[in-house]
């Protein structure tokens, strides 16, 4: 388990079962922890309880419940510095001019993703 600590922790909230249970594997074999969230109150609560220790969180944009720009704005009132990766399925955003502007840490990744492209801005935001 000590090892385990030096490992990054992403938080990865998507609504679906099989996209969480994958993407969790696939972050596991990249070299993360990893801790999951099925909807937007529950990734707000975990990132609540664990942001002392969150490297980033992997965001599913549309999920039931709380909007991804509310989830956001709950997420920033927690800690302003929080990095989000946006997966995203039904293009971009209508918000996105608006989180650009934020200066908050978010980046977009359009859906279905190729797990080198996922690797790729997981490193550049938790190495930032």
């Amino acid at each position: 388990m000590a090892q385990d600590a030096n490992k990054p922790v992403i938080l990865l909230a998507d609504d679906d079962d099989v996209i969480r249970n994958m993407g969790r594997d696939i972050l596991h074999i990249l070299g993360y922890q990893v801790i999951l969230a099925g909807n937007g109150e529950e990734t707000v609560s975990l990132y609540r309880q664990n942001s002392a220790k969150v490297d980033l969180i992997l965001l599913d944009w549309h999920m039931p419940g709380l909007t991804g720009m509310e989830i956001l704005e709950q997420l920033w009132a927690i800690n302003p510095e929080v990095k989000v990766v946006l997966a995203t399925g039904l293009g971009q955003p209508r918000e996105i001019e608006t989180i650009r502007k934020s200066g908050h840490t978010v980046s977009l990744l359009q859906k279905p993703y190729l797990v080198k492209d996922l690797q790729s801005e997981l490193s550049r935001l938790v190495n930032l």
